[in-house]
C-alpha cells in the first residue's frame, strides 16, 4: 500500500530522461506475460479442469489489473482444487492458502476499481469529435436514471464481493493466524472497503506482533498519513529506510511525506532519487519527483518527470497520474494556512501547475472540478487580505467567475458528476441567487439521493429562498439518512427559530449538543466549532424569550468550547450592554 507517488533521478536532485530501450527489463517481463497470458488461454479449452491452469491465469490477470476474470480463474482453481493423496501436506496447505489470498484479492482489488469508476465519479472524459454528449436538457433525466440504476446495481455486485473476501480472508486468519500475508491482505481489505481508521487499528496490532516486517510497518505509515498523524508516519517510513535502504514503497511514501507535511522538496528528491535508483520504471515516484521540482518553480525537470512518469503507466495498473488529485488538495489545504498572501499564492500556483499537467494528458470532468475548486481557494485568500496586499493579483471576482466556468465544464463532460452540481450550487448560492442553486442542489439530489450533505444544501437554499415548507422537507430527509447529523439539525431548528417555533428549536439545538457531547470525536476542533455553534444559537432563542441570563450562559459556553468564534464574542458585548442598559433602568 502506497500513496500512489513515486520519483528518482540519475543524480540526487535531476530526473534521469533515458527513454525505455527494447530491451528495458520492465518492457521484456511486460511481453512476457503477454505472452504467458496467451498461451494459457490457448491451452485453456483442452485444460477446463486443470487447476495449476487457472490459478496461472488469474495471477496473471491480477497482474494487468483485470480483476474481474482473475475472480473467474482463480474461483474455477479453488472450487477443483483435489491434490492427490501422495501430495505432501504442508504443501498442499501452502498452495490453498496462496490461492485463497490471490482470490480475496481479486475480490478487494475488482471492488476498489468499480468504485473509483463508477458513473458520478468525475472519471469520465471529454467526448471526442464522433462521440458528442448531449448537453440537453431533454436528455437530463435518462442519464441521470441511468446512473442511478448503473451505481445500484454496481454497489451490489461491489458489497457482494467485498463480503466474500472479509469471509475469506477471517476464515484464513482462524486457520493461519501466524502469516504475515493473510493479516496484511485483511488490512488491505478493510481499507478498501473504506474504512481507513479500523484499518489503521489492525496494522497497529499486527505490527507489534510482526516487528520485523517491511511491508506491514509501510502500510501503517500510509494510514498514519490519512489519519492525520504525520510525525509517526515519518517515523515508520525512516525506520524502515534505515534498515532496508532499498524498500521502494517506503521510500516513496517517505518522499511525498517530505513534499506534503514538511515543504522539504530538497530532501524529497534525495529520498526520491534513492528509490528511482532501485527501480526507474515506478511512475508514482516519477509524479511524486516532478511534484517537488514543480513546487520549486523547476518547471523543465517537473515536465520531463511527468513524462517519464506516463511513458512508465502502461507497464502498471492503474493511472498513475490520478495522484496528483490528491496531492493538489493537500498542497490547496496547505496553502490556506499560510500566512501571508504571497506564500498562498505560491502554492495555489504550485497546484494550478500540477493540475494543467494532468489536463494535458486527460481532460477530465474531475479535472474541471478541482481547477474549480483552486479558483474559489484563490478567491477566497484575496477577500481575506488587505487591499495592499491584493491589489497585484487578480480581483476575487474573477477567480468566482473562473470557478463557475470550470465547474459548468465538469458538468458538460460528466451530467453525472454530483460534486460538481453540489460545487455549482454552493457557487452561486455564495452570489445569493438561491433559485439557481435550487436547480442545481435539485441535480445533485437525483444523481445521489444517499447522501445527507445534498439535502443539507438543498434545504438551506429553500430557507434562503423563503420557501420554508420545502426547506423543512428536505432537512427531514437528511436526517433519515444521517440521525446525527449536526448540520441538518441545526438547519432545521434556525427554520423554526425563524418561524417564531422556539420550543421546537429549542429542543433541537439541545438535542444537537447532547449529540456532539456523546460523540467519540468530541474534543477535535469541528466538532467544538459546532457545539459553540449550537450554544449560540440555543443563546438566541433565550434572548428571544427574554432570559437574558441564560442567554449569557449559553454564549459563555461556547466561548469556552471554541474561543476564536467572532460572533459568540460579539454577541457576549451585545448582550452584556443590554444587561447593563436594563439595570440602570431599573435601578434609575
Amino acid at each position: 500500500m502506497n500513496m500512489d507517488i513515486r520519483s528518482p533521478g540519475r543524480s540526487a536532485f535531476a530526473p534521469a530522461t533515458a527513454p525505455h530501450k527494447p530491451n528495458d527489463p520492465v518492457t521484456e517481463t511486460v511481453k512476457l506475460n503477454r505472452v504467458t497470458i496467451s498461451c494459457l488461454r490457448s491451452v485453456a479449452k483442452s485444460m477446463a479442469k486443470k487447476t495449476q491452469l487457472h490459478f496461472l491465469l488469474g495471477v496473471q490477470y491480477l497482474r494487468f489489473g483485470f480483476s474481474r476474470m482473475a475472480q473467474e480463474h482463480l474461483k474455477t482453481a479453488l472450487d477443483d482444487y483435489n491434490p492427490a493423496e501422495s501430495c505432501d501436506e504442508k504443501w498442499r496447505r501452502l498452495m490453498e492458502v496462496k490461492m485463497k489470498l490471490a482470490y480475496a484479492q481479486s475480490l478487494y482489488d475488482f471492488a476498489s476499481t468499480s468504485r473509483s469508476v463508477a458513473p458520478g465519479t468525475g472519471r469520465a472524459k471529454r467526448a471526442g469529435k464522433n462521440e458528442s454528449a448531449s448537453s440537453s436538457s431533454s436528455a437530463q433525466p435518462s442519464i441521470v436514471e441511468s446512473a442511478k440504476h448503473s451505481r445500484t446495481l454496481q454497489e451490489s455486485v461491489v458489497n457482494k464481493a467485498i463480503e466474500e473476501a472479509k469471509q475469506l480472508l477471517t476464515k484464513l486468519i482462524k486457520d493461519e493466524s501466524t502469516r504475515v500475508d493473510c493479516w496484511n491482505n485483511m488490512g488491505r481489505l478493510i481499507y478498501d472497503d473504506c474504512k481507513p481508521a479500523v484499518a489503521r487499528m489492525v496494522y497497529d496490532q499486527i505490527v507489534n506482533s510482526f516487528p520485523d516486517n517491511f511491508d506491514l510497518m509501510n502500510n501503517l505509515g500510509f494510514l498514519r498519513i490519512l489519519g492525520n498523524e504525520p510525525e509517526k508516519a515519518g517515523t515508520n517510513f525512516k525506520d524502515i529506510i534505515s534498515k532496508c535502504p532499498t524498500h521502494v514503497e517506503a521510500l516513496s511514501n517517505y518522499g511525498v511525506h517530505l513534499i506534503i507535511n514538511k515543504e522539504d522538496f530538497k530532501s524529497a528528491q534525495k529520498v526520491l532519487s534513492q528509490g528511482l535508483a532501485v527501480n526507474q520504471s515506478e511512475p508514482h515516484m516519477w509524479n511524486a519527483l516532478a511534484i517537488s521540482y514543480l513546487m520549486e518553480g523547476n518547471h523543465d525537470y517537473a515536465r520531463e518527470c511527468f513524462g517519464q512518469a506516463r511513458k512508465n503507466e502502461k507497464y502498471h495498473t492503474g493511472a498513475a497520474w490520478s495522484i496528483r488529485f490528491t496531492i493538489a488538495n493537500y498542497l490547496r489545504r496547505q496553502a490556506a494556512m499560510k500566512t501571508s498572501l504571497d506564500e498562498k499564492i505560491k502554492f495555489f500556483q504550485g497546484v494550478k501547475n500540477l493540475l494543467d499537467s494532468v489536463m494535458s494528458y486527460e481532460e477530465t470532468s474531475d479535472v474541471h472540478l478541482a481547477i474549480a475548486k483552486l479558483h474559489l481557494s484563490r478567491s477566497a485568500a484575496l477577500r481575506a487580505a488587505t487591499p495592499a496586499e491584493a491589489k497585484k493579483y487578480a480581483n476575487p471576482e474573477d477567480e468566482d467567475s473562473e470557478a463557475q466556468r470550470h465547474m459548468i465544464s465538469a458538468i458538460k463532460i460528466d451530467r453525472t458528476n454530483t460534486r460538481a452540481w453540489n460545487e455549482l450550487g454552493l457557487s452561486v448560492m455564495r452570489t445569493g441567487n438561491s433559485k439557481k442553486a435550487i436547480d442545481f442542489f435539485k441535480m445533485a439530489v437525483q444523481t445521489d439521493p444517499r447522501r445527507p450533505a445534498l439535502w443539507i444544501n438543498l434545504g438551506l437554499a429553500y430557507q434562503l429562498h423563503g420557501s420554508h415548507n420545502d426547506a423543512r422537507r428536505v432537512l427531514i430527509k437528511a436526517l433519515e439518512l444521517d440521525k446525527d447529523s449536526i448540520e441538518a439539525m441545526n438547519n432545521l431548528a434556525n427554520l423554526h427559530k425563524a418561524k417564531g417555533e422556539l420550543d421546537e428549536a429549542k429542543k433541537i439545538y439541545v438535542r444537537c449538543i447532547n449529540t456532539l457531547n456523546a460523540s467519540a470525536h468530541k474534543t477535535s476542533p469541528r466538532s467544538r466549532k459546532l457545539l459553540a455553534q449550537a450554544y449560540n444559537n440555543l443563546a438566541l432563542v433565550s434572548i428571544k424569550e427574554g432570559n437574558y441570563q441564560k442567554a449569557m450562559d449559553n454564549l459563555q459556553f461556547a466561548q469556552e468550547r471554541y474561543p476564536g468564534m467572532a460572533c459568540v464574542r460579539q454577541n457576549i458585548q451585545r448582550l452584556a450592554l443590554r444587561l447593563e442598559n436594563r439595570m440602570n433602568i431599573e435601578h434609575s
